[in-house]
């Protein structure tokens, strides 16, 4: 699951067919690798025409509770002024 989570999404096709959604993308970069305590991403939301200003960042951490088990838990930031956009 964290190799497929690592990764970029689009609503680029339910935009195209539908004017109601917009074109989002959702950046998901891992961070943390040598942590032991499960998987860390950083997370960025942006409108495709203006992926260099996203409107959401935060932390995920995932942990494998058990071979059934997924846990997910975000952590939203305060302050992103630090944060370089990922795609920049």
């Amino acid at each position: 699951m964290h190799n497929w989570i690592n990764s970029c999404f689009s609503s680029e096709e339910q935009s195209a067919v539908n004017s109601s959604y917009f074109n989002i993308e959702l950046e998901m970069t891992r961070i943390f690798p040598k942590l032991k305590t499960g998987y860390w991403f950083y997370v960025e939301q942006a409108v495709k025409i203006s992926t260099d200003k996203p409107y959401q960042q935060e932390l995920c951490h995932l942990e494998e509770l058990d071979q059934n088990t997924l846990k997910s838990s975000l952590y939203s930031m305060n302050d992103t002024t630090a944060m370089c956009p990922l795609r920049s």
